[in-house]
């Protein structure tokens, strides 16, 4: 068996600050770039795997902020394939409450 362990979702525009989208444009000469992970792109590049591994991401600092329910609504459209992994945010106030709650406990 072939398992992606690291794999992203994330729809932009919404998942990222100003501040990321103007770094990442930037950063590819001025032109936007459109982030977004979609199940058919992914797909196409992985299709040996068996199993993929899903986060979000949250790091407020950085920009980027994926709720955990984004992903989870994601790996449910392909759930013979994708695995959510939640995603905390240690810098946030809060982060201990989010662990426990994803992990069911």
């Amino acid at each position: 068996m072939l398992v992606d362990v690291h794999s992203h979702y994330w729809e932009y525009p919404e998942h990222f600050s100003e501040d990321f989208k103007r770094q990442a444009s930037r950063a590819r000469g001025d032109t936007e770039v459109d982030l977004t992970v979609r199940w058919e792109d992914y797909q196409a590049s992985a299709e040996g795997c068996d199993k993929t591994i899903v986060f979000g991401g949250k790091a407020r600092l950085s920009g980027l902020w994926v709720p955990d329910a984004a992903v989870a609504a994601y790996a449910a459209t392909q759930p013979d394939k994708l695995i959510a992994f939640l995603s905390l945010d240690p810098t946030r106030p809060g982060w201990q409450d989010e662990m426990f709650e994803g992990t069911g406990t």
